[in-house]
């Protein structure tokens, strides 16, 4: 079976989506915090600096577990 193409985004859609998707990220993070698992997602940032830093909630703009976007 052969999808077709995606429709073409705007570019106000494709940061809502990013947004969504940053959103989704940073809930997973925090889920395996508390579970204590290891990250399934490691931010680029951390990959980049140290493999063997643990994350913390601070790293990922999480403040009294309030979320929001660090990025522009």
């Amino acid at each position: 079976m052969v999808l077709p193409a995606p429709p073409e985004l705007t570019e106000s859609e494709r940061k809502w989506l990013m947004a969504i998707r940053q959103t989704l990220i940073m809930q997973l993070g925090a889920t395996e915090e508390r579970l204590g698992m290891e990250r399934s997602i490691v931010p680029k940032r951390k990959r980049e600096v140290n493999n063997e830093t643990e994350m913390k909630a601070e790293d990922y703009g999480i403040i009294d577990r309030t979320y929001y976007s660090t990025e522009d």
